[in-house]
């Protein structure tokens, strides 16, 4: 799903990043629930981008390799003020988009148009 104007594109990253956090919010062992189902590769893979990452904002699992559920809770809410704000910064993409591999996109893409 794309739009034909940039203005349009960032208002659907917008809408679509709102149903991505008011799911992860209504399920919030969601993204532990998928990261541990996870194969070895995957998760090593994550752990080891992260290790790769200094800043802390890049950095997506905890030391020990598993999901901070405090450090998300917190996030979710820098996200929903963020995009009230448009102030998006860098890391928040990279946030969005590891929160999106929980939750079946073409499923909720098409439930965001049977709502428009």
């Amino acid at each position: 799903m794309s739009a034909s104007t940039p203005q349009g594109q960032a208002q659907l990253y917008a809408l679509l990043t709102r149903a991505i956090l008011s799911v992860h919010r209504s399920n919030r062992d969601l993204l532990t629930e998928w990261f541990d189902g996870q194969g070895p590769s995957s998760s090593s893979a994550f752990l080891y981008f992260d290790r790769e990452r200094i800043p802390a904002a890049e950095k997506l699992l905890a030391v020990d390799g598993a999901i901070d559920r405090a450090l998300w809770d917190a996030r979710l809410d820098e996200l929903d003020a963020c995009l009230g704000q448009d102030a998006f910064a860098k890391h928040h993409f990279r946030w969005v988009e590891f929160l999106a591999h929980a939750v079946d996109i073409p499923r909720l893409m098409a439930l965001i148009r049977a709502a428009h």
